[in-house]
C-alpha cells in the first residue's frame, strides 16, 4: 500500500510537471513584450466605448486617430446584456482587429456580478463566469462572421483579439471560437480583465488557443483584476504583465499555470482609478461620438 501511494505521488508530480512545462513552452517564457505595442493596442479597446455609428465610420476623435488606417469596420450591439463589439481591418498593419467593450452601464455591472459558473463544453471540467458567457453569446455570431469575412478577404492578415475590463473577459471566449474556426490568434491582449473561469479553463485555454503573443496586462492596485475572488475557484491564465502606478515601469510575471504571487496578487487591489487609467489614458468618448449609444 505504501509503495502504491508513493508511486501515485510520483505520477502526479510528473503529470503536473509536464503540464507546467508545456504551458511554459507554449508561452515561451515570453520576454518579447513591447510597451509601445501594448499601448497602441489599448487604444482599440477605448474605441469600443463609442457609438456604433462613430465606430463604423471610424470617426471617434483621439481614440480612432491612433489607428487612422482602419477600414471595413463593423460594430455590433445587443440589448439583452448590453454587449458591444467591433471588427475591422488595419490595412497598414495587415491586421484583423476583434474588440469587445468594457463595462459601461448598470446592465454590464449586473452581468459582472453573476459569479455563477457556466459549463464550458469544449474542455473537461471547465467552467466559465455565467455573466461573461451571456455577454459574449449576445454578439458572438455577428462578430465571428465579420472576422471570418475579413480573414477570407485578407488571407495573409494577422488577428488581434483584445478588450479592457469586461471586454477582456469576453475576449477569451472569442479567441476560443476563432481558434475553432481554424484561425491562429497572433495577438491576444487583455487589459484589466477579471477572472473568466476556473483553473481548468485557464490551463486549457492557454494550451488550446496558443496565441503567438498572449499578454494579460494589469495595473498596480486595479480592483477588477481580483474579481471574481480566487476563493470562488476562479483563476487567471498567464501571462501577466504588471504595471506600476506610473504606467511606465512593469514586471513580466511568471508564465506558469498558477497566478504569480509576486505581481498584482502581492498587494491589495482596491483602486477603481487604476482600473480606468491604463497607460494614463482615461475618459469616455466625447459627447459628439456617443449620441446614439444604446443603454
Amino acid at each position: 500500500m505504501t509503495y502504491s501511494i508513493i508511486a501515485l505521488c510520483i505520477l502526479l508530480t510528473i503529470v503536473n510537471g509536464n503540464v507546467e512545462q508545456r504551458i511554459e513552452k507554449l508561452m515561451g517564457l515570453q520576454q518579447n513584450y513591447q510597451h509601445t505595442q501594448s499601448e497602441s493596442f489599448f487604444y482599440y479597446t477605448q474605441v469600443a466605448k463609442c457609438s456604433l455609428k462613430s465606430i463604423s465610420n471610424w470617426n471617434c476623435g483621439s481614440f480612432c486617430e491612433h489607428h487612422p488606417d482602419m477600414v471595413e469596420v463593423k460594430a455590433f450591439y445587443k440589448s439583452d446584456h448590453h454587449a458591444q463589439a467591433y471588427v475591422g481591418y488595419n490595412k497598414k498593419e495587415n491586421l484583423v482587429v476583434v474588440v469587445y467593450r468594457s463595462t459601461q452601464d448598470f446592465i454590464n455591472w449586473y452581468n459582472n456580478i453573476k459569479f455563477f459558473k457556466h459549463d464550458f463544453g469544449d474542455c473537461k471540467n471547465c467552467k466559465v463566469h455565467l455573466g461573461f458567457w451571456e455577454t459574449y453569446d449576445d454578439v458572438s455570431l455577428e462578430v465571428l462572421a465579420a472576422a471570418k469575412h475579413l480573414k477570407e478577404k485578407y488571407p495573409t492578415s494577422k488577428i488581434l483579439v483584445t478588450g479592457h475590463s469586461l471586454g477582456g473577459a469576453v475576449a477569451y471566449l472569442a479567441a476560443v471560437d476563432l481558434k475553432k474556426l481554424g484561425y491562429n490568434i497572433d495577438y491576444f491582449f487583455t487589459y484589466g480583465a477579471p477572472r473568466i473561469g476556473t483553473h481548468e479553463f485557464a490551463v486549457w485555454f492557454t494550451s488550446y488557443v496558443g496565441a503567438t503573443e498572449h499578454w494579460r496586462v494589469t495595473h498596480y492596485r486595479d480592483m477588477v483584476i481580483h474579481q471574481p475572488p480566487s476563493s470562488f475557484s476562479y483563476k487567471h491564465p498567464p501571462q501577466e504583465v504588471w504595471y506600476a502606478h506610473d504606467n511606465k515601469s512593469y514586471k513580466i510575471c511568471s508564465s506558469g499555470i498558477d497566478e504569480d504571487p509576486t505581481c498584482a496578487n502581492s498587494i491589495i487591489g482596491d483602486s477603481a482609478a487604476d482600473h480606468t487609467s491604463y497607460f494614463n489614458v482615461s475618459g469616455a468618448c466625447t459627447e459628439e461620438f456617443t449620441e446614439d449609444i444604446e443603454i
